[in-house]
């Protein structure tokens, strides 16, 4: 019977020492039974087969490892059926934000001799006029430099401003009688542009504008400013005088403009709105338009830039304007082609009558 004995224990002791290694790295209760086996192996090994308790602890042994074998094997095959689970949810996908539209503002530095910008000098000037908050972006050309909210960018041109656009703006210069002598000889130009979110004021990016200009006039020859759209042409000695508290920054980039019809009319209308995606002012009146249409035109225009509010198309201007006239939508009766705001005497009907005498 020895070989009986020796073959059942060698049976058990080998089951159960392969369970209790692989339940022992599973981290598994089963490992306690696989131990048991294995104790109660090596004890029937010890007393014998020639006494009962060593055939009884052999086969004790036995039973404890099938047990062991039998739990694990329905235990696997409970876990082992696919779970049905829900499928997961894939995100939403958030959708992007719209770019935010942008407002751009531009005028031209008039050189008197070629010359090159350099991104460092015109940083430097900026920092010394007290934009410490300013960065240069980009050095070369063009040049890009950053205040908050606004990029400024310099654009040089080596030849002078087409004709046409000059004289246009040198026939408004009524305030600078001398404007054709300074800009006649100009050799060439910086187009001077600055950008910003629709969420920045008007006023803030003519203001960073201008002090770009101040900043470049510091150490480039510059012998004027241009705002083409408004026809404006500045003096580089008035660029600090602009920047001063409670300076008029609509009067930088607008201009009041009269035009006699053969009849003996007048059209006056302002010009500068255009260039910000507003509609101008334009009115109609039989004779000179005298200073009271030129304050109503400039008071509307500066509402305009400040709120960007429209009026309501054919109804009379709102009781702060004590006037009579009326709003309609129109064109420029003169260039450039734009949207205008035209003020008409009339009734609410639409049915316009003489404009203001």
């Amino acid at each position: 019977m020895l070989w009986l004995f020796v073959i059942l224990g060698l049976c058990v002791f080998t089951a159960a020492l392969f369970g209790f290694l692989i339940t022992l790295r599973a981290r598994s209760i089963q490992s306690g039974l696989h131990f048991v086996a294995l104790f109660l192996t090596g004890a029937a090994w010890m007393m014998g087969h020639q006494v009962s308790t060593g055939w009884t602890a052999v086969l004790v042994a036995g039973l404890v490892e099938v047990a062991a074998w039998f739990k694990a094997v329905t235990r696997d095959t409970h876990t082992s059926e696919p779970i049905q689970s829900m499928p997961a949810e894939s995100p939403t996908p958030t959708p992007a934000a719209p770019p935010k539209p942008l407002r751009t503002v531009s005028s031209i530095a008039l050189l008197r001799t070629r010359w090159q910008a350099t991104g460092e000098v015109f940083l430097a000037s900026l920092r010394r006029s007290g934009q410490r908050e300013a960065k240069l972006v980009t050095k070369g050309e063009p040049i890009r430099v950053e205040i908050g909210p606004v990029a400024i960018e310099l654009r040089m041109a080596g030849q002078p401003v087409p004709p046409a656009q000059l004289d246009y703006a040198l026939a408004q210069a009524f305030d600078w009688p001398e404007a054709a002598t300074h800009v006649k000889g100009h050799a060439a130009h910086i187009v001077i542009a600055s950008q910003a979110t629709d969420d920045v004021s008007r006023s803030d990016v003519v203001r960073q504008h201008l002090r770009a200009q101040v900043a470049l006039a510091e150490f480039a020859p510059i012998c004027a400013v241009l705002w083409s759209e408004a026809g404006r042409l500045i003096a580089p000695g008035e660029l600090q005088r602009l920047m001063r508290p409670g300076s008029n920054i609509t009067g930088v980039c607008l201009s009041f403009r009269t035009f006699p019809e053969a009849d003996g009319s007048v059209v006056c209308d302002t010009a500068g709105l255009c260039a910000f995606g507003l509609p101008d002012v334009q009115m109609r009146t039989p004779g000179d338009p005298g200073e009271a249409a030129a304050k109503l035109l400039y008071r509307i225009a500066e509402e305009l830039f400040g709120s960007g509010v429209e009026f309501v198309d054919g109804e009379k201007l709102p009781a702060r304007f004590e006037s009579d006239l009326h709003t309609y939508s129109s064109r420029a009766a003169f260039p450039p082609a734009r949207r205008v705001i035209e003020l008409r005497g009339g009734t609410p009907d639409n049915q316009p009558e003489s404009a203001i005498g």
